[in-house]
């Protein structure tokens, strides 16, 4: 087994507020790419885990079905919000791995293949227009929740 690399740029993942800084987070992503491109992250609040930073690596993880699974943790949560999580019972898509993850992604990707999105894109232009449109005839005040239907 090799040694797992610590970098202390690699806990910017685990900051929400570095989401918020685009700079701070793309120098850190910077850093970890061409200095520790798979580093293992061990910060309070958080179970560790490893940071991928290179579209190469995430690649050759996501082909590798056998070795790398989606579950139990497919996304970073706090010890608190991922004990929740389990304890509901959560499976998406992104919890779950080949084959039940092939089965259940072919029930809904006609609605997501380019044709279906132009549509879509279509109708939601169709409505935002409509909605702002009718918003501006409102004057220069309006209450949003009331006028525009779910």
């Amino acid at each position: 087994m090799s040694t797992r690399v610590i970098d202390e740029a690699a806990k910017v993942f685990a900051d929400p507020m570095s989401y918020a800084d685009e700079a701070k987070l793309h120098a850190a992503l910077a850093h970890l790419r061409a200095h520790a491109p798979v580093a293992w992250v061990d910060v309070p609040s958080y179970r560790p885990f490893w940071a991928i930073t290179k579209h190469a690596d995430i690649m050759a993880i996501e082909r590798d079905n056998t070795l790398f699974t989606n579950s139990p943790r497919p996304v970073l949560m706090t010890d608190e919000a991922d004990e929740q999580q389990a304890a509901v019972g959560i499976n998406t898509l992104i919890h779950m791995n080949d084959p039940q993850h092939r089965v259940v992604r072919a029930i809904g990707a006609d609605w997501f293949r380019p044709k279906a999105m132009r549509a879509l894109k279509l109708r939601v232009d169709e409505l935002a227009k409509r909605f702002v449109d009718n918003m501006m005839e409102s004057g220069d005040q309006c209450d949003f929740v009331r006028p525009i239907p779910v």
